[in-house]
């Protein structure tokens, strides 16, 4: 794109993303802008920590895996724009992995359909959606926990929408 090393510099101390050029790019090439940013994020952080970036990278679009990202707010679901996932960083084995955000964090989660183990899920409690510890016991019973409260009820009580992985 005959961009000059000090234009580059300039719009990294002045913590620019390059957004003008990823369209640039898309409209050249016909490239998706999905994955046009994702490689330009990586170009981009790999010359800030380096000084210098392959002109070409190596980069296969099976490695990117796009997952829908939804947000918890007052204990309803709302959609989110979608979450761009490096499948090396995630573990084998999953399902349909999404991504959760709520109180200031984070979530992988994926969806699950079998018996409740202990760990952290995201489950759905009288129409009200949350991710909580839960701790099986005999009986069909599960403790739901959340901080300093916590309750008993009968697995069927719940309805599991997935399994927290991280």
């Amino acid at each position: 794109m005959g961009v000059s090393q000090s234009t580059l510099a300039n719009r990294s101390a002045r913590d620019t993303f390059p957004a003008d050029w990823v369209i640039i790019c898309h409209m050249e090439t016909g490239a998706s802008l999905t994955w046009l940013t994702w490689l330009t994020w990586l170009t981009w952080l790999t010359w800030l920590t380096t000084g210098k970036s392959a002109r070409f990278m190596e980069v296969e679009e099976s490695r990117v895996v796009i997952a829908t990202q939804k947000k918890i707010s007052n204990g309803i679901l709302e959609p989110m724009a979608d979450y761009i996932l490096d499948k090396g960083s995630l573990p084998e084995g999953l399902n349909a992995p999404f991504v959760i955000n709520a109180d200031r964090s984070t979530y992988l989660v994926d969806t699950y359909e079998g018996e409740i183990v202990d760990g952290l899920w995201l489950i759905e409690i009288d129409k009200l959606v949350s991710i909580r510890e839960l701790v099986r016991f005999p009986g069909g019973r599960i403790r739901v926990e959340n901080g300093k409260s916590s309750f008993e009820c009968q697995s069927s009580d719940i309805i599991v929408l997935g399994k927290v992985i991280t």
